[in-house]
């Protein structure tokens, strides 16, 4: 026995294959037209939009800064400032510490005796 070599059609869903519809040059510059004025729409009310004030903002040219940052970047520069003050102090009392206190005592360098050069022959 052989297998059948006919083809079992099954039953089609829809109307099957449909042939392809082709536009004409006319109607695709129509189309194009038409997609170009609604994207043209589109850009026109974002834009409109984006121009347009908010009714909660009042701008941003005359918002001040909050008190209490003002009072920060002032206890800010005090600290900096008294930072500076102390490291400038710890310098000079470094430059006090490693001048000589007498200075007539010590200008001339103490000598010691010179050293005895050996020779090996």
């Amino acid at each position: 026995m052989k297998p059948s070599t006919a083809r079992k059609e099954r039953p089609s869903k829809g109307k099957g294959k449909q042939p392809k519809q082709f536009l004409q040059r006319k109607e695709a510059v129509a189309l194009a037209a038409s997609i170009a004025d609604g994207l043209d729409v589109k850009s026109q009310d974002k834009v409109a939009r984006l121009h347009q004030p908010r009714p909660g903002d009042s701008g941003t040219s005359d918002r001040k800064t909050p008190k209490a940052k003002d009072r920060i970047k002032e206890k800010k520069a005090v600290l900096h400032a008294q930072k500076a003050k102390l490291k400038k102090e710890k310098v000079k009392q470094k430059k006090l510490e490693a001048a000589p206190e007498d200075s007539s005592v010590q200008s001339k360098p103490v000598t010691s005796a010179p050293r005895k050069r050996v020779t090996f022959a």
